[in-house]
């Protein structure tokens, strides 16, 4: 019997209440809490990038997800979202979780509880593991405590867990782009995305011992664009680099001269820059309406950077006096590493980051000439200048 079908028998005045609340304060003080746990695994042909966006497309789960039939809500740590769970032959119970973890391309994780702590908890986890390029293992926990745990049947979310673990293999395979450009030198966009094949274009850049200036990808308008849909993404990059002698010696990502309307996944590393040489993650100084969608540079959970950072990780900025500001150009559930600033916003418009994850020496800058600078839901932890943390 599960724990919505028990509570129907708890009185709901005050009375039943009140006794309920001292019932779990005893229990959870005198006892170790009693619990259960399920799990599900899958592996998918598709990238980390991929099945991120996906799971925290919390919207887009009516069109797929045959246990979490609905939810709503910002991917943003310390969210409270709305979930509308529904295992096989069970009612629609309406839950809403607290995100407690958020590891861009890697770990998610949400917790829920009836009444008070310690009564029928539930946490939910799920786990990236990269295997290669394009294929990761998913696994997916919850687990039940409470006082009333011994009393619930977790069968049927098992098989809803389950289900909902092949539909997202389903959906993710289906996603996972056709069109793949290895690149073993600066590859250059200057023309619309969709005449280098079927979208999204997935860019592979592998740069061996570059000892000149080079930079991985550049996106070079007017004419590089994508799709216009601000649903889809139009371009994966997977830019290596290890901080030496594989990986761009310059700027990993260049905007410039007017690309436009493209969504963008992936990460960037960067190679040792050369002495002189201005270093920077993701550097926009002509673009509009360019998001980067979940995107990683560095390795922000051991603050292990490759790219120098040195106006940023992110850096957006207009080019000269002469030409039109960066515009609506944002990183959205971004995980940056840099050796020097996370996040600069230069003169622009409507541009920066959203609910990203920062590791750096220096705080954000916002230039007196940006115009509503986007930075909200941002997280930072700060690297010791010039060091690893």
């Amino acid at each position: 019997m599960r724990v919505t079908r028990i509570l129907k028998y708890v009185a709901l005045g005050t009375a039943g209440v009140a006794a309920m609340l001292a019932l779990a304060i005893v229990a959870s003080a005198a006892l170790d809490r009693p619990s259960k746990t399920i799990e599900s695994e899958v592996t998918i042909e598709a990238s980390r990038e991929t099945v991120w966006r996906i799971l925290t497309d919390f919207e887009d789960y009516a069109r797929w997800n045959p246990l979490m039939t609905a939810a709503e809500g910002d991917a943003r740590l310390g969210a409270h979202i709305q979930v509308d769970l529904q295992p096989p032959d069970s009612d629609t119970q309406e839950v809403s979780p607290e995100i407690t973890t958020l590891r861009p391309n890697r770990k998610l994780a949400w917790m829920s509880r009836y009444v008070v702590p310690g009564v029928a908890d539930r946490e939910y986890e799920v786990v990236i593991e990269l295997l290669d390029d394009d294929r990761v293992r998913v696994v997916m926990h919850k687990r039940f405590e409470g006082i009333l745990i011994p009393f619930t049947s977790t069968e049927e979310e098992q098989v809803g867990l389950d289900l909902m673990a092949e539909a997202l293999k389903k959906r993710a395979e289906a996603a996972t782009p056709g069109t793949t450009i290895r690149a073993a030198e600066n590859w250059v966009c200057d023309r619309p995305l969709e005449d280098y094949g079927d979208l999204p274009i997935i860019v592979k850049s592998h740069i061996d011992d570059q000892p000149r200036p080079v930079e991985a990808v550049t996106l070079s308008g007017p004419d590089c664009a994508g799709d216009g849909n601000p649903e889809t993404i139009d371009l994966v990059l997977e830019i290596e680099g290890d901080g030496r002698q594989i990986g761009p010696t310059s700027n990993a990502v260049k905007v410039k001269l007017g690309a436009h309307d493209i969504e963008i996944e992936g990460y960037a590393d960067c190679g040792e820059a050369p002495p002189g040489v201005r270093q920077n993650g993701i550097h926009v100084m002509l673009g509009y309406r360019i998001t980067f969608v979940g995107f990683r540079i560095g390795d922000p959970d051991t603050g292990e950077w490759t790219c120098a950072g040195a106006s940023g990780a992110l850096a957006i900025e207009e080019r000269s006096e002469d030409d039109p500001e960066p515009e609506d150009v944002v990183c959205d559930g971004c995980a940056l590493a840099s050796g020097n600033r996370g996040l600069y916003i230069g003169d622009s418009i409507r541009s920066g980051s959203r609910n990203s994850i920062f590791v750096s020496p220096s705080d954000i800058f916002v230039a007196p000439g940006a115009r509503d600078p986007v930075d909200t839901g941002n997280t930072w932890r700060h690297l010791d200048p010039g060091g690893q943390s």
